[in-house]
């Protein structure tokens, strides 16, 4: 947890340098993760974009699919936050990369028993993605991020463990309104 704290001040230091070099005002963007609705959840970000940064905060909450986390006999549901920095090459469209932080709180169900476990998950990594304007103020966003966990809670029943990687892989795509 300590080492989540030391990157989370790090991001939010290399955050504040970078929006003080920022020379346009500010535009505010509300988007969603329409993929999460398919997966039994949701998602909300709010960002603030400068020149060519652009912050971003979030909620979000899925059902994993059992193809993505392997684990016959398992359901797994996770609810988190999220904060996104990322840097376009021109304007707030077109290639971007960024890091983000995520936690999130899972629960780990044993199907045959219906028993859970609730586990934390703090993690970090790039991601990069590319920002396609389908009208002046509305955008879709296709992007990939690779995360790794800096804190991960075991998910044990009756012996019986949920295998969890340190390593995450999310591709998914963004649709949001720019004000």
């Amino acid at each position: 947890m300590r080492r989540a704290r030391m990157i989370l001040r790090s991001l939010a230091s290399a955050c504040a340098l970078l929006a003080g070099t920022a020379h346009a005002a500010p535009t505010v963007e509300l988007e969603t993760d329409p993929v999460a609705l398919f997966l039994k959840g949701g998602s909300g970000h709010v960002a603030l974009a400068f020149d060519h940064v652009r912050f971003n905060l979030g909620v979000f909450g899925v059902r994993v699919p059992k193809f993505f986390h392997g684990n016959d006999g398992w359901t797994q549901s996770t609810l988190g936050v999220s904060a996104k920095f990322d840097y376009f090459g021109s304007d707030v469209r077109g290639l971007f990369a960024g890091l983000e932080l995520n936690v999130a709180r899972s629960r780990f169900t044993l199907d045959e028993t219906g028993q859970h476990v609730r586990g934390l998950d703090v993690s970090v990594g790039p991601r990069i993605g590319y920002r396609f304007a389908v009208t002046d103020h509305l955008y879709i966003t296709p992007w990939v991020g690779v995360s790794y966990s800096l804190y991960q809670d075991e998910a044990v029943i009756d012996g019986r463990a949920f295998e969890l990687s340190p390593f995450g892989f999310f591709p998914t795509v963004h649709l949001g309104y720019r004000f």
